[in-house]
């Protein structure tokens, strides 16, 4: 989970991230301050007369190079090449709206949108209808709001990609594309659904890629095509072909850690259970981040001979770059060390492509010969954040114990 200052900064880029993708008709500032079609982010082709709702282009740039730049800092070498997959969604049409003059409606909305207890109407490019607010009339805020209700409509599988780009340096371009009203998300090429798309809290989704050692957080982007280069609400200043660039956050990714027991020989008369101590510290050294047990389990059968356990970074919050201590506690009540049992101030790695484990520590047991009798339950718990009537509680649930001879139990 993000904490509250990290959180606050995050929303703020969604913000700027949306300012580069508002509706047409709004004003536009580009990063250098210049407005629409000048050489910064949202900049087109203008068409004036007649409006284009065929035939149109949007480059997407999801901004990356900027992390791979000499004086970027922290510098991530492998941003420029990473793959980037970059999504539309079409949510809406788009058609002439001959009241209005030289300006469109939207059409067949897929998406169900709320905001300030108004009615948005975006059937209507603009209206002069009390209480309700077109797109013409949407705030920065209630656009970004716009733009998670319709990440939410992703998350629930209501709506569905229309195209599909991969992007691995300066972004993708569309073309051909009709009117309408579009989500843009960008995401880790090869991440399933479930791994890319996250939230911290349910107003606050993003979708992410990954590098060795970052992971680029991305807010979703609502895009109205065509652009409207100028402040007139109808009119002249209708842009062909448009641009967006994607604000990201980077932040360091956590990885998980595998702990890899081998026994040479088991006794087979009992169970046997070996326990670890895992300890890290962030970059410095200084700053306790995890300090947990762990067990590893064998069944009395003799059926296995090796087993692992996972340190899940996103429970234990280790990234890479942290200092990682592993001890091995317990050696089981019948078995003697054979290898090392300490593993001390490990930095962690980036994980090989395609994994999440940044680090295997291996252990090795052999039976010594008795028969002394050990065993044992590793307990599970989960922490647990909930907000009721503006009251938080923060709490550790139990959620269940592991049992080497019947799996998982509560």
């Amino acid at each position: 989970m993000i904490d509250k200052r990290k959180r606050s900064l995050f929303a703020l880029l969604l913000v700027l991230a949306l300012l580069v993708s508002l509706p047409a008709g709004r004003a536009l500032a580009a990063e250098d301050d210049d407005p629409v079609g000048g050489s910064g982010a949202g900049a087109g082709t203008t068409e004036e007369n007649p409006m284009p709702l065929t035939g149109l282009s949007l480059k997407v740039d999801p901004d990356l190079l900027k992390y791979a730049a000499e004086d970027a800092n922290p510098k991530d070498s492998e941003a420029a090449n990473t793959l980037v997959q970059i999504e539309l969604y079409q949510i809406a049409g788009a058609a002439a709206d001959s009241a209005h003059g030289l300006t469109y409606v939207f059409t067949d909305p897929l998406v169900d949108f709320a905001s300030g207890g108004k009615t948005i109407d975006i059937t209507k490019y603009s209206t002069e209808a009390a209480n309700t607010l077109a797109l013409i009339d949407l705030t920065a805020t209630e656009w970004a709001a716009m733009a998670q209700t319709a990440a939410t409509a992703l998350k629930n599988g209501t709506i569905s990609v229309t195209h599909t780009a991969t992007s691995q340096t300066e972004g993708a371009t569309f073309t051909d594309l009709d009117g309408g009203l579009y989500l843009v998300i960008a995401r880790g090429k090869d991440m399933t659904k479930d791994e890319y798309l996250n939230s911290d809290d349910p107003n606050n989704i993003y979708t992410i890629a990954n590098t060795g050692v970052f992971e680029y957080r991305f807010a979703p982007a609502l895009v109205a095509l065509p652009g409207n280069g100028t402040t007139s609400t109808a009119g002249g200043g209708w842009l062909k072909d448009n641009e967006v660039k994607l604000k990201n956050e980077q932040v360091y990714r956590y990885v998980d850690l595998e702990l890899k027991k081998t026994l040479l020989h088991i006794e087979t008369s009992n169970h046997a259970t070996f326990v670890y101590h895992v300890i890290a510290y962030d970059e410095t050294g200084e700053n306790l981040v995890y300090d947990n047990y762990h067990s590893i389990s064998f069944n009395k059968d003799g059926s296995v001979t090796e087993n692992t356990k996972i340190v899940e970074g996103t429970a234990s919050k280790i990234k890479v770059g942290y200092k990682v201590t592993v001890i091995e506690e317990y050696d089981g009540a019948c078995y003697k060390p054979a290898g090392t049992t300490k593993y001390e101030n490990v930095t962690v790695p980036a994980p090989p492509e395609g994994s999440n484990i940044a680090r295997t520590f291996e252990f090795t047991n052999d039976f010594d010969g008795t028969q002394t009798n050990g065993y044992g339950l590793e307990n599970h718990f989960k922490y647990v954040v909930t907000e009721d009537g503006g009251t938080t509680t923060q709490e550790w649930v139990f959620t269940g114990c592991e049992d080497p001879a019947g799996g998982t139990s509560k």
